[in-house]
């Protein structure tokens, strides 16, 4: 009769031993790949408005643009898209808003640090 022996995979951290069970560490790999999949694919379908809504609110600055789009995906990364249904009307509505929202945020607080005016397009509405 032989026994088999499993490998636990054991890391320190602040001086603490923990171990990571196999099947933990390949869950973990697999999570993360579904939640890069999810974003890149929100992204995808994202980025026309995204670009569209950032180019309005910069008047023709394309660095300050690419910026606000930038923090558009960071909030996108911070809501998890993989919550959401990118086919259901209401919750796309809500992504952009929630995207648009915090780069009109950003926009706002560039022109008050650049000493320009605080008037940001309110009232533009995503497509």
């Amino acid at each position: 009769m032989t026994s088999r022996t499993r490998r636990i995979r054991t890391t320190r951290v602040d001086g603490v031993a923990l171990a990571l069970e196999p099947s933990a560490v390949a869950d973990d790999l697999v999570v993360d790949a579904d939640a890069e999949c999810g974003f890149n694919d929100a992204v995808r379908r994202l980025s026309p408005v995204i670009r569209r809504r950032s180019r309005r609110l910069c008047d023709g600055d394309l660095d300050f643009a690419n910026e606000l789009a930038q923090e558009a995906w960071i909030k996108l990364w911070e809501l998890d898209p993989l919550r959401y249904d990118l086919d259901d009307r209401d919750d796309r509505r809500y992504l952009r808003s929630a995207l648009g929202n915090r780069m009109r945020d950003v926009a706002r607080k560039e022109l008050r640090l650049r000493g320009g005016p605080e008037i940001i397009r309110l009232h533009v509405r995503l497509a």
